[in-house]
């Protein structure tokens, strides 16, 4: 079975699961703390490890995860690891949160600067996001020296790049076309 169709399935199923239960703010949490789980390279060694017995990797995720996500987020991960299915646990938590994101109607913004944005500047983006797309932002920043000031911004499939990098690349096209 191709790859993304079997982590399509398991996400698609936790999530109307969460859903018909009443649950989906907290599994969405859980979602959330295993998506940051999957970008430790350790982490992704185990999940991927075949010698590993399932037993095993059943009684390491409770001890891992017992006090920080719920029974319910456990047993789908115990279910993972009996149908042999941990190592799609990176690419579930991605589909899970985008069908998340398409059921509440929420656009996944991400906004890219040289340095930092404090939380107030955040918000002000927030708000006028809001506005303009008529939907609910999720905001993340991405810190990308290299494009020395301003900022990028991309909503869906769209891009505005403000950055000063850009801006000195098109001065350069310009004045390499006379």
């Amino acid at each position: 079975m191709n790859q993304s169709k079997i982590s399509v399935r398991y996400a698609k199923a936790f999530f109307y699961f969460a859903l018909e239960n009443k649950l989906i703010e907290q599994i969405r949490s859980d979602v959330l703390v295993l998506n940051e789980a999957c970008k430790l390279k350790d982490f992704n060694e185990f999940l991927q490890s075949p010698v590993i017995p399932v037993s095993t990797k059943q009684s390491l995720f409770e001890t891992i995860f017992r006090n920080t996500i719920s029974k319910n987020s456990l047993d789908f991960l115990k279910l993972l690891t009996k149908n042999k299915r941990e190592v799609y646990l990176k690419m579930i938590t991605l589909d899970f949160l985008n069908f998340y994101r398409n059921f509440f109607h929420i656009k996944e913004v991400q906004l890219t600067t040289a340095v930092i944005i404090d939380e107030n500047t955040k918000q002000q983006i927030s708000n006028i996001l809001l506005q303009a797309l008529s939907s609910k932002i999720e905001i993340s920043n991405i810190v990308d020296s290299e494009i020395i000031g301003g900022f990028k911004l991309r909503v869906d499939d769209k891009q505005i790049d403000v950055s000063i990098k850009n801006q000195l690349h098109q001065i350069k096209q310009e004045l390499t076309k006379k």
